[in-house]
């Protein structure tokens, strides 16, 4: 499990494996606050790297993908269900609730 910021030199991965039979609700969740990107797993935070210097978010042409890359690569096979994007990085005890 990993994300990045739109290059694959500084992806954040998720340390622990998490097995999971395809039946069971998993809930993984990813934060960035402009130099720290974080994964948490149900809730516990799993992993985080900091980033050299502080990055904006900014505006392009680019669609947004979610369970794969743009084109289609690493595509996730599997489903997904109550996506929400937040306009500021959640804490801990927000991801946990």
């Amino acid at each position: 499990m990993s994300w990045n910021r739109n290059d694959t030199e500084n992806p954040c991965t998720g340390v622990e494996n998490y097995v999971f039979n395809g039946n069971d609700y998993m809930h993984v969740a990813a934060s960035f606050d402009g130099l720290v990107m974080r994964i948490f797993i149900n809730g516990l935070f799993d992993n985080e790297l900091i980033l050299s210097d502080t990055i904006k978010i900014k505006s392009n042409d680019e669609p947004l993908t979610i369970g794969g890359e743009i084109g289609g690569n690493r595509s996730f096979a599997g489903s997904m269900d109550d996506i929400f994007i937040f306009n500021t990085a959640l804490n801990d005890d927000e991801i946990y609730k």
